[in-house]
């Protein structure tokens, strides 16, 4: 992973947390120094599960599959 792409995944991280934590998002939006909410909709949100698979995939292989069905499994 870049630098970038790391602290663009630092960044959303974070801001994600402060929206789970109920944030006003104008509060949000300020902290960011963003000037719109379009802008700051780039940085939170939900991160799809595909994202968060091809990055674990790329780092460990397809470890993260076979702990995923196990998981699943368990619950079911």
């Amino acid at each position: 992973m870049t630098i970038a792409r790391s602290m663009y995944a630092l960044r959303r991280g974070c801001n994600r947390r402060r929206e789970l934590a109920g944030i006003n998002p104008a509060v949000l939006r300020q902290q960011m120094g963003h000037t719109s909410a379009a802008l700051t909709a780039l940085y939170t949100g939900e991160i799809p599960l595909e994202h968060v698979q091809a990055e674990f995939s790329s780092k460990i292989g397809n470890q993260i599959v076979v702990l995923e069905i196990t998981e699943n499994e368990k619950v079911a």
